[in-house]
Formats: C-alpha cells, sequence, structure tokens
C-alpha cells in the first residue's frame, strides 16, 4: 500500500467542493432552462434533479468549468423542456 504525502491528502479533501459547486451549478443551471421554457412545475423538479446529479459529476475548478456547467445545464433544461412541451 502507498502512503499519500501531505499534498496529495489535501487535494483530495479539497476535491469535494468541486463537486459540490458542480452540482449546485447544474440543479441552477436546469432549473433556469426548465423555468425559461415554461415547464410545469414537475418537469422543473425533474430538470433541478438531474442537473444536481449531472453537475455533480462535472466538478468546478474555475470560471471556464463554472461557465460549461451552468450555460451546458441551462441549455439542456431547456432544449429537453421545449421538445417535451412540444410534443405534448
Amino acid at each position: 500500500m502507498i502512503e499519500l504525502n501531505q499534498n496529495q491528502i489535501n487535494d483530495v479533501n479539497g476535491g469535494i467542493w468541486g463537486n459540490v459547486a458542480g452540482a449546485v451549478l447544474g440543479a441552477a443551471g436546469a432549473g433556469l432552462g426548465a423555468l425559461d421554457s415554461g415547464a410545469s412545475g414537475g418537469a422543473v423538479i425533474a430538470s433541478i434533479a438531474g442537473g444536481f446529479v449531472a453537475g455533480g459529476f462535472s466538478p468546478v475548478s474555475g470560471f471556464r468549468s463554472f461557465a460549461i456547467n451552468l450555460g451546458g445545464s441551462y441549455g439542456g433544461s431547456r432544449i429537453s423542456n421545449e421538445v417535451a412541451i412540444a410534443l405534448e
């Protein structure tokens, strides 16, 4: 078994916050996308949950990843909800 040095331990311990930020941004972007597309309450909640899960796998480590996460979840949610509304 390999022992981690202090720098490696600090990198691992701080890594969770990038995923938490990604999850929050994913949920926010997906929720805004659903609301802007005129989705119903259940669809908005489903979008927020999906954005939260997807964002958790896309950690935020700087402005670029912040913008990609927020914009990607917004766009994906907006498109999927527009299609769902059109198919109703």
